[in-house]
């Protein structure tokens, strides 16, 4: 019966022990898995904004091209070189709506937030564009007002101004999740090194009591 005690009593230990590791790598494997999520999330929504910074250069480019066309125009030059500055004006809009159209694409489905400010980016981006091609077309016919109209320029404006904004939040939001992966890096760390700690205290523990178990029952 002595025997079948410390049998017992070996086993109870043995399982306990068993239990926590058990414990411990579920805990680590689920923290692991959450981080693994959460870097490749941070790492396409950055990977996206760098993108978008080159939409951004694709719109300048466009103004930039509209405002030389509208200056040819005006002080007579050859009807080729209005429609040249035209024409890079409107692939500089049809390379942005390829780029945008991929950051929406390419943010993760778990950020709903910043997917929709994307999608409104993208909707806002899109009644710009009429208004530039609008603009671009009106002066390689002659027609200045198209593209200078005080209508025309205010909700020109307005689009751009409102793009702009919603780009800013979509830059902040990457800047803050950023602070918030390391944020959550470093709390999955304290939490490894405490449960780490606890199981050196459950299984010092447990040989200690171990050791007081058998040198009771076994004499």
């Amino acid at each position: 019966m002595r025997n079948l005690g410390v049998k017992t009593g070996l086993l109870a230990v043995m399982g306990v022990f068993t239990l926590a590791l058990l414990l411990a790598v579920a805990v680590g494997w689920r923290g692991t898995q959450a981080g693994a999520q959460a870097a490749d999330n941070q790492e396409r929504f950055s990977d996206a904004m760098l993108t978008l910074k080159q939409a951004e250069i694709r719109m300048w480019d466009n103004r930039v091209a509209l405002a030389v066309a509208h200056r040819n125009l005006l002080r007579g030059d050859a009807p080729a070189s209005v429609k040249g500055q035209a024409d890079r004006a409107e692939k500089a809009m049809a390379d942005a709506d390829k780029i945008l159209t991929s950051v929406v694409q390419t943010l993760p489905p778990g950020l709903q937030e910043q997917r929709a400010l994307a999608d409104s980016m993208l909707t806002k981006f899109r009644a710009y564009t009429v208004l530039v091609n609008r603009g671009g077309v009106g002066l390689v016919g002659g027609n200045e007002a198209e593209y200078s109209g005080k209508d025309i320029v205010t909700e020109r404006n307005k689009l751009l101004a409102e793009m702009e904004e919603l780009m800013q939040q979509l830059f902040k939001a990457a800047k803050d999740r950023s602070a918030e992966q390391h944020d959550e890096s470093e709390r999955l760390l304290a939490w490894s090194r405490a449960l780490a700690v606890a199981l050196l205290v459950l299984s010092a523990a447990l040989g200690v009591g171990c050791w007081l178990f058998i040198n009771h029952r076994v004499v």
